[in-house]
Order: structure tokens, then sequence, then C-alpha cells
């Protein structure tokens, strides 16, 4: 519960470090979110919700930044996660895919965001 507050607030941070054209305090949350992650993944597993949290939340800190390879990449693992731990009908899975989907639009990949 702790570390998923913390990455609550580092969602909060990075968005307002990208708004404020912060490029070194957002490079600084990307070491961060890696480091949150790697702790995550040697405390829980990579096949655990928690860990495609923070991948979520990840790839939501590079939807904001742009880098959109970055930001799929790391959705679509939490998504293969979420899928086969919590079952495809699970409400985090639907947003999840809402999420992706998105994403898609903001690259303005509508065809690709249209099943999502």
């Amino acid at each position: 519960m702790i570390k998923q507050i913390f990455t609550i607030l580092l969602i909060g941070l990075s968005s307002h470090c990208i708004a404020q054209d912060g490029e070194s305090k957002s490079l600084a949350l990307e070491a961060e979110y890696l480091q949150e992650l790697e702790d995550i993944k040697i405390e829980v597993g990579e096949q655990h919700p928690d860990y495609a949290i923070s991948l979520t939340s990840l790839g939501e800190f590079y939807r904001e930044m742009g880098d959109y390879s970055k930001a799929e990449s790391n959705l679509l693992q939490a998504l293969e996660i979420k899928q086969a731990v919590l079952g495809d009908q699970h409400p985090y899975c639907a947003n999840l895919l809402n999420t992706i989907g998105g994403l898609y639009c903001d690259m303005g990949n509508y065809f690709k965001a249209e099943p999502y």
C-alpha cells in the first residue's frame, strides 16, 4: 500500500515537472520510477499486480514525456501481467486497455487505438 501511494505521488510530481519544463527533474524522476520498479520486482516478482502497477506508472510517465515507444512497451507488459493474474474481465484490465487506447490516440494511430 505504501508503495502504491509513493507511485501515485510520483505521477503527480512528474506531471508538475513536465509542466514546468524541468527536463533534469524529469530525468531524476525517471530514475526514481526505474528504482521503484526494480525494488518491487525484487520484493514481489514480475508476475505480481504491484509490479504491473509500477509498469503502468512508468508507462504513464513516458506518455507524459512524449516517449511513446517506451510508454507502449511498459503499458503492454503491465496488461499482460494483469490479464494473466486477474483475468481479462477484471476492471483493472479494462482501465489499462483504456489507457493504452488513449496512448495510441496521442500517437495519432487511431487504427491501433480502435480495439482498445
